[in-house]
């Protein structure tokens, strides 16, 4: 009878430690993150100010589910370089394209000319009331992303579970940080950390797989790797129908 209640002492000890693992923020850019904004050219980022506006299939699902059954306290934190003024349009982007609640930290470009000063100290403001709260960070891989990606473990020793940059730009990898070019790859290395489930991240695949525009998973202005493969140490049959979806759209380019 002891020995039955140890072990179930000890199960509940490892809820414990496996919910207080899940507690996490996560902090997002916005442009060529979740919003379709070729942000590496400013006049063509300029013209698509004018054009509608498209997300990247699959990243509102997997953003529900890095987000779901939180704590209260556990948000959403959505940091831009896009000016302020841009706020109220962007809040509604993200309303119509089913992304969860989020916290808006948008520049203003009159008094933060750092565009590096200004996330740095948005993450410091979000996390204020958590100074040690854990984080999942997503951006693109501009260079100014790639500085973030290297910095921010300085500047938040011990909070950041994982950093990831979405690949529009064929650049070198970043030390400590991973590069994606669809949501299901990030997906993929959630479900091998245990922060989303098997069902979320089939939830993820789905979506993906079911895309019939492919502009929609990589637009035609972002990098499209033709030898793409998530499936290392991941032998699923879905990540392979990933895996020839994105290379047919590739090599058809």
């Amino acid at each position: 009878m002891r020995a039955i209640f140890s072990l179930i002492l000890l199960y509940i000890s490892s809820l414990s430690v496996f919910a207080s693992e899940q507690d996490f923020h996560l902090v997002s850019g916005f442009d060529d993150v979740l919003k379709q904004a070729e942000n590496q050219n400013l006049l063509k980022a300029a013209i698509r100010l004018f054009q509608t506006e498209k997300t990247f299939t699959g990243m509102p699902e997997l953003y529900q589910e890095l987000t779901k059954n939180k704590k209260e306290e556990s948000k959403f934190f959505l940091i831009s370089g896009t000016s302020h003024w841009f706020l109220e349009s962007s809040r509604k982007f993200i309303e119509s394209s089913h992304y969860p609640q989020a916290q808006y930290f948008f520049r203003n470009w009159l008094t933060e000319w750092s565009i590096t000063d200004f996330k740095i100290n948005s993450i410091h403001s979000a996390l204020s009331s958590f100074p040690e709260g854990k984080m999942i960070v997503i951006f693109d891989n501009s260079g100014a992303s790639q500085n973030l990606a290297r910095l921010i473990p300085e500047k938040f020793p011990g909070q950041v579970l994982a950093i990831y940059l979405r690949q529009t730009v064929q650049r070198p990898e970043t030390p400590g940080a991973m590069q994606f070019v669809t949501a299901f790859e990030v997906g993929l290395e959630e479900w091998k950390k245990g922060r989303i489930s098997s069902f979320g991240l089939d939830r993820i695949t789905q979506v993906i797989l079911n895309e019939k525009n492919p502009k929609k998973l990589i637009p035609a202005y972002a990098f499209c790797p033709k030898d793409y493969n998530p499936c290392v140490q991941a032998e699923l049959t879905n990540c392979h129908s990933v895996r020839t979806k994105v290379r047919a759209i590739c090599e058809s380019r």
